[in-house]
C-alpha cells in the first residue's frame, strides 16, 4: 500500500513539472509586439487623474467621517448605558 502511495506522488510531480515546462516553453513560441501608448488629443494626463482621484477621495472623507460618528454614536451609547446601570 506504501509503494502504490508513493509512486502516486512521484507521477504527481513529474506531471506538474510537465505541465510547468510545457506552460513556460509556451512563451518562447509567442513573439512579443512593441506596444505603444494611446493618448486622446486635447486630455492632460493629470486632469484625467485628478478626474478618477476625486470622487475617491470624496467617497473616503464621508465614509471616515461616517465611521467617526459611529464610533463616538456607540461610546456614548455604552457610556449612558453604564451610567443608567450603575445609578439603577
Amino acid at each position: 500500500m506504501k509503494k502504490h502511495s508513493n509512486l502516486f506522488i512521484k507521477r504527481h510531480k513529474f506531471g506538474v513539472a510537465v505541465i510547468l515546462l510545457l506552460f513556460s516553453i509556451s512563451f518562447l513560441l509567442m513573439p512579443l509586439k512593441p506596444v505603444q501608448a494611446q493618448a486622446v488629443p486635447g486630455t492632460d494626463v493629470n486632469q484625467a487623474v485628478n478626474n478618477i482621484l476625486t470622487p475617491i477621495w470624496a467617497f473616503l472623507k464621508k465614509a471616515y467621517e461616517k465611521g467617526g460618528a459611529a464610533a463616538f454614536q456607540k461610546t456614548v451609547r455604552t457610556a449612558l448605558n453604564k451610567i443608567a446601570y450603575d445609578t439603577a
